[in-house]
């Protein structure tokens, strides 16, 4: 059984604000959600602020660099991390400016690997096209690799179409005691196995929520 990890969004957890719990001084913005493997260390990630009202939780959410494959994590959650069977990934030191100039050490996790959407059993699993501001666009489609993924991409000049997966059958191949992995770009979500799961609630990591991911056959 898998995990949808997400970040937190009880204020009772993370404060009250209102778009994020740290904001980047210089973000790189969708850039580099959509980086394919290692991020180079700059200080364009290395250099955070605490948003007024924001609570210090172990995961911290800051908009256009977070989700997807990113995450801005505390020593101790990364020391958990690191203990478990995780897709390739690198850490980043970063530091986060608090209230009266506190300084505070994360890591900017970042996770990425483009052989996984390749391990998907493309032939058991579900697809579907979404169309750019198109709310009522989606329609169920085949795809038979992902080499067919990327050809359309491709064709795609204007960046108006994304195809997702909805039901999604891993092949024997994929390494299926991966603790933490990702499908980007066919999947927006970073799944969880369930023993980091119970590691992260005993450890009690803060700032980060978990579901049941119901999308796996």
């Amino acid at each position: 059984m898998f995990y949808k990890l997400s970040q937190s969004l009880d204020t009772n957890v993370i404060g009250k604000v209102r778009e994020t719990q740290v904001s980047c001084w210089t973000p790189l913005q969708m850039r580099i959600l959509r980086t394919p493997w290692r991020l180079f260390s700059s200080p364009n990630i290395q250099k955070f602020e605490l948003e007024r009202n924001a609570k210090l939780t172990d995961s911290l959410y800051c908009f256009g660099l977070s989700g997807y494959n990113n995450f801005l994590v505390s020593p101790k959650f990364k020391d958990l991390l690191e203990r478990h069977h995780l897709m390739g990934h690198q850490f980043i030191e970063s530091i986060v400016y608090g209230r009266k100039k506190t300084t505070y050490n994360y890591y900017f996790f970042h996770n990425s690997d483009l052989r996984l959407p390749e391990l998907v059993d493309y032939q058991k699993s579900t697809f579907y096209s979404t169309e750019w501001l198109n709310n009522n666009s989606r329609k169920p489609i085949t795809l038979q690799n992902f080499e067919e993924y990327k050809y359309l991409m491709s064709l795609d000049k204007e960046a108006k179409m994304d195809y997702h997966l909805d039901q999604i059958a891993l092949s024997e191949s994929f390494d299926h005691e991966l603790d933490l992995f990702n499908l980007f770009p066919l999947d927006c979500n970073c799944y969880i196995s369930e023993r980091l799961k119970n590691a992260m609630e005993e450890e009690n990591i803060t700032g980060v929520e978990f579901e049941i991911a119901a999308n796996f056959l």
